[in-house]
């Protein structure tokens, strides 16, 4: 927001602006930059026309001109241009509308600066002729002086939960609780010398929900015309372009006060009855800014007895628009809740300074008091007559009380503030002691609702510079680690070491990919999805890490290994719990068995690389693995294995099923396992287990077994375990044979037992 020092300056005594901007910065209204219009104007004075003469042949006049020191020679082109004029000057050195002036000659007169347009002076895009003042204002005054272009200007940035600095009044509210200065509200003079306003106008809210306060109030007699300079000018050091007297009073009054309002052209609201109600869907309106709008029954309108004529909170429509006829004006003041707003403006994609404000909460309190403010103005300079009495429709606004206890600021800051110094903060601020040690939030401070929100406005107008930094204690003695972290700490490390970098993805992916990997089922739809893409909650961790195969894979990365310790979501059918969210831990693996190089083993990688980092993984959390055949839509049938952990199924792996590569525009030789993380960690056994080093060796047996290919290895595994008894220390399956002289559909399984 753009905030005019000059403006500032009518409520409150202001510091210094270099000491005034480092102050509001540090009390969280940050100042992101400085203007000062008059810069422009530099070497532009205020000068007196003492004679102009045409120039034989051409438009040109040779004028003569005090410039409060010197006379000038001028050659001007204005048609209007005239002795006794005070005019504005910009003598040599100066640059107006983009131009350096200098001295010069101009069919044959010496010309020593320029007579200047209010377009070459940046106040408006009349061109017509020279900029005349009155003649009360003295030669060799600067031009940005006179034009009330000595103004310095604030860029600050308000913060979301501050709508009270969205508006002068506010932000000088804000520096006289800083510095102790008196506030000065604006005066308010009210001349009601119409008749009375329930003969012309009426107002029904439908919705008391979503408008807490509607306030109305009709003048009469208005002549639609230019603002003066002054008005136009506050306007224009706001950022906001002066369009017409009433529509400037309506702006002029919400950067004023921070509340919006609206003027509608009371001829055009049929039977004078406004209506504030919940639009029909699909309901027309043609708004301000020209465009045709189709409404939602989540809408808000002001509508008349026939149809809509505006949208609440954001924007007026076209058909009950001020116009250069309007001579009777409708004014609306009103309070509506942010989040309707706030749903509105981002639905139709249209954001004004009254959204910005209502979707901050403007002050309902001060509805009526801008109300009349800017029928003040309409009368005092739009020749407008106000009708008497207001309509107030107004819900019983709660008053928020919060409990301050005594050492709360001095525990939360740690400092001490007496309670004195407390209860003058808290008084600057607004809020009033109803009882003791309990405080009323203003109505323009909607953020004040518990009491750390009352110790932050001690320690914010105390200072937090002031606050002395003090080291927190430490404790020389380590923090307890939790099994589980431990067992995260191992596993991660056991991954990383086998070569898997960890990905970190969305919660969030497409269901299209879930079908490709058949499991949609129980996936969960996400109410409000950033795009389709991130439309449900993933139900498998093989979905994100795909997905980001498809990034490596299209940047060029041939060689991918990636892990991902994560939720994943089903629905449960528990209105409890609606979603069950397991940890799981997904490995994908992809490209060559070892990285590029002259003595490195040639190859892609397989299941066995695969099994073997997942083995890697079940050891460093203490747990041995075993391994069987398994069906998973998602893995090809030859090589789907389950991960098994004392008889209970704990993961699946393999190749990725052929049909759903395809799908995800993916090569063969993919590789995933998915394992049940919580199942794996609460069975973890990381304590160390040590035992002596045998002093005798093992005595080495081979086997062969020839048996159905139907058989596995683990089935031979298990049963010569059982045979072997307590002395047999190990069976490594080391070849396996097929062909001549077996028969088919045998094997041959070579075994090195060892005995110790």
């Amino acid at each position: 927001m753009r905030l005019s020092l000059e403006w500032l300056a009518d409520y409150v005594d202001l510091p210094p602006a270099e000491k005034l901007a480092e102050r509001l910065t540090m009390a969280g209204l940050e100042v992101e930059g400085l203007e000062r219009p008059g810069d422009a104007l530099k070497n532009v004075v205020i000068a007196k026309v003492l004679q102009a003469s045409p120039i034989e042949g051409t438009h040109l006049s040779a004028c003569r001109v005090f410039d409060g020191t010197l006379e000038r020679a001028v050659v001007c082109g204005a048609p209007n241009v005239a002795a006794g004029q005070t005019v504005v000057l910009a003598i040599p050195g100066a640059t107006v509308g983009g131009k350096a002036i200098v001295e010069t000659t101009i069919r044959g007169q010496k010309s020593q600066g320029m007579i200047c347009s209010e377009r070459e002076l940046g106040l408006s895009e009349n061109h017509a002729g020279i900029l005349v003042l009155p003649e009360n204002v003295a030669a060799g005054t600067p031009a940005a002086r006179a034009l009330d272009l000595d103004d310095l200007i604030f860029e600050v940035k308000a913060t979301p939960n501050r709508p009270d600095w969205l508006s002068h009044v506010g932000v000088a509210r804000e520096i006289a609780a800083l510095t102790g200065a008196a506030l000065r509200l604006p005066a308010l003079t009210l001349a009601e010398n119409g008749p009375p306003i329930s003969d012309a106008a009426r107002v029904t809210v439908e919705d008391h929900q979503r408008c807490g306060r509607y306030v109305a109030r009709v003048i009469e007699g208005v002549k639609i015309g230019p603002s003066p300079r002054w008005l136009v000018r506050r306007l224009e050091a706001a950022g906001v372009r002066a369009l017409s007297n009433v529509v400037d009073i309506t702006n002029y009054v919400l950067m004023e006060l921070g509340q919006p309002l609206h003027a509608f052209d009371l001829d055009r609201v049929k039977n004078g009855h406004l209506i504030v109600r919940a639009a029909r869907a699909g309901e027309p309106l043609t708004t301000l800014d020209g465009k045709a709008r189709k409404l939602d029954a989540d809408d808000l309108v002001i509508a008349d007895a026939s149809r809509p004529i505006a949208l609440a909170g954001v924007m007026g429509g076209a058909t009950s628009e001020v116009s250069a006829d309007t001579t009777r004006v409708l004014l609306e003041s009103a309070s509506f809740t942010p989040a309707g707003i706030r749903r509105t403006a981002r639905r139709h994609a249209l954001h004004s300074e009254a959204s910005h404000r209502f979707e901050r909460g403007a002050d309902p309190e001060i509805a009526a008091f801008a109300a009349d403010r800017a029928a003040a103005l309409m009368s005092e300079l739009c020749g407008g007559t106000i009708r008497r009495g207001r309509i107030d429709l107004a819900a019983s606004l709660s008053k928020r009380e919060i409990a301050l206890r005594a050492g709360a600021a001095k525990r939360l800051l740690g400092i001490d503030i007496s309670s004195s110094e407390q209860s003058r903060m808290l008084t600057a601020l607004g809020c009033k002691e109803s009882t003791a040690s309990v405080w009323q939030g203003p109505s323009w401070r909607p953020d004040l609702r518990e009491e750390t929100d009352l110790v932050e406005e001690i320690g914010r107008l105390h200072g937090y510079d002031r606050v002395p930094a003090i080291a927190p204690p430490m404790s020389a003695l380590p923090t307890p680690t939790s099994a589980d972290d431990e067992a995260i700490s191992a596993a991660r490390n056991s991954l990383s070491a086998s070569g898997f970098s960890e990905a970190v993805n969305y919660s969030f992916t497409a269901p299209a990919l879930l079908a490709a990997l058949g499991a949609e089922t129980g996936a969960i739809a996400i109410a409000n999805p950033l795009t389709a893409l991130q439309s449900a909650m993933r139900t498998t961790l093989v979905a994100s890490l795909c997905e980001n195969l498809q990034l490596n894979l299209a940047r060029g990365a041939t060689n991918v290994r990636l892990y991902e310790l994560g939720r994943v979501y089903r629905a449960s059918g528990n209105a409890d719990r609606p979603a069950n969210e397991p940890r799981r831990i997904g490995l994908l693996l992809f490209g060559a068995r070892t990285p590029l190089g002259w003595a490195a083993e040639k190859g892609a990688a397989d299941f066995y690389d695969l099994k073997a980092a997942v083995e890697s993984l079940a050891t460093a959390l203490g747990r041995t693995l075993s391994f069987a055949p398994t069906n998973a839509p998602h893995l090809h049938p030859v090589s789907a294995s389950a991960a098994i952990l004392d008889g209970t199924v704990v993961g699946t792996l393999g190749e990725l099923h052929p049909a759903a590569a395809q799908k995800l525009s993916l090569p063969r030789g993919v590789w995933v396992a998915e394992l049940e993380a919580d199942a794996l960690f609460a069975a973890a056994r990381l304590q160390p287990r040590l035992s002596s080093v045998t002093r005798f060796p093992a005595v080495l047996r081979d086997l062969a077994i020839v048996v159905d290919e139907t058989i596995t290895a683990t089935d031979v595994d298990r049963a010569i375990r059982a045979d072997g008894g307590s002395l047999l220390e190990a069976a490594t399956l080391f070849d396996v044979y097929r062909g001549a002289p077996l028969p088919s559909g045998q094997k041959n399984l070579a075994y090195s037992l060892a005995y110790r």
